[in-house]
């Protein structure tokens, strides 16, 4: 192995058959199995040192307090942890369900909360306000024709919206009246209420969307 380039190699003698140095050391000294795993298979990064993002499916009063269940979009959130909700600026700390101290990113949960938060709202921590935006400019594909002055809906995660695209260019950036179907390019979109919007680059999950016109395919 060290001809090939392979370093500081350790050796482990098991025997599957027998047990022989799989969770216990058959001598004193000796390594297990188990012992290697342990050195070499990290546990998975969650992305606990990224900026916390959730979005809500469901959204339910009582009472004064709001009970939600979503989707943690990026990062992580403890219970008891103070949130934000952009769209609305109101902060309130969220008790997740019972039994439930921390939640990381692609974990669905349960939570419930005294701040004003509707369906498809992205939630964050008050220390990393989220980028709200009614208007903002997307790189496109167009699955059907694109016309400027169209209302349409715009779908990303839990959220439905009404949006109109104002204006699209080429993808040579020079302005188009229409963007034919398979074309890419580029579209400002302006929606009828502030929306958590990200770069795709940095937050994919908040930096893709689905606008369409219904009664129009594609």
């Amino acid at each position: 192995l060290e001809k090939l380039g392979v370093k500081d190699v350790e050796v482990c003698f098991v025997s599957a058959l027998e047990g022989v140095n799989l969770l216990e050391p058959e001598e004193e000294g000796a390594k297990t199995l188990m012992d290697c795993f342990g050195r070499f298979v990290r546990p998975p990064q969650k992305g606990e040192g990224k900026a916390f993002r959730a979005t809500i499916s469901s959204a339910v009063k009582k009472d004064k307090k709001f009970l939600l269940q979503g989707r943690v979009l990026r990062g992580a959130i403890s219970n008891g942890s103070t949130v934000l909700n952009p769209c609305t600026g109101q902060r309130a700390a969220m008790r997740l369900d019972l039994g439930t101290e921390a939640c990381y990113a692609g974990d669905f949960f349960g939570a419930e909360v005294e701040a004003e938060v509707k369906e498809g709202d992205v939630i964050c921590e008050s220390a990393d306000e989220a980028n709200v935006r009614r208007r903002f400019v997307a790189d496109v594909k167009a699955f059907a024709a694109i016309i400027p002055g169209r209302v349409g809906w715009l779908w990303m995660n839990d959220l439905k919206v009404r949006a109109c695209v104002v204006s699209v260019r080429g993808a040579d950036g020079r302005r188009r009246k229409v963007l034919r179907k398979g074309e890419k390019g580029s579209c400002k979109v302006v929606t009828e209420r502030g929306i958590v919007v990200e770069k795709f680059k940095g937050a994919r999950r908040m930096g893709r969307f689905i606008w369409g016109v219904e009664g129009v395919e594609g």
